[in-house]
């Protein structure tokens, strides 16, 4: 995708120990679903973007994350379902917004990625307090993105 080539990309989680974003640097900044409201980002990713975009100014490009309700009849893009596919056989079944995208965007020829806000559930979100009943598996999204930072030498996790 253009809009993310030859870029300095920040990609805030939804962890609510995020405190400051330098937003110094030109960055390509991109949030999820609540945290779009709170962060104001350029990319907006949704797990179900319907639910979501429909309310949203259009000023703020949106990815839809999830196979859910495809095709959505709102968001500016979705990510291609082989590649949450591909992503299943190293996280699970069930993976999570947050983990999806940054997985696309590793396929993606960007400048660098900074990731802020990402602590796989060991604090509370926005709109979930714990892990109890969760989908997604956490420790196995932890340990891939991780190793995503380490194999990249322009991917840091904050």
């Amino acid at each position: 995708m253009e809009i993310f080539k030859d870029k300095d990309i920040l990609v805030i989680g939804n962890s609510t120990k995020v405190t400051k974003i330098d937003r110094n640097k030109d960055y390509l900044v991109c949030a999820f679903n609540y945290g779009v409201e709170k962060y104001k980002p350029n990319v907006a990713f949704f797990n179900v973007a319907d639910r979501y975009v429909k309310f949203m100014k259009k000023d703020i490009f949106s990815i839809q994350t999830s196979p859910k309700e495809r095709p959505s009849h709102f968001a500016d893009y979705a990510i291609p379902l082989n590649t949450i596919n591909e992503l299943k056989q190293h996280v699970g079944d069930r993976p999570s917004s947050g983990c999806i995208a940054l997985y696309y965007i590793s396929k993606l020829n960007t400048k660098s990625v900074t990731i802020i806000g990402f602590d796989f559930k060991e604090n509370p979100t926005f709109y979930q307090k714990n892990r109890e009943h969760e989908p997604h598996d956490y420790d196995k999204e932890k340990t891939f993105i991780n190793l995503l930072c380490t194999n990249n030498e322009t991917w840091s996790i904050i």
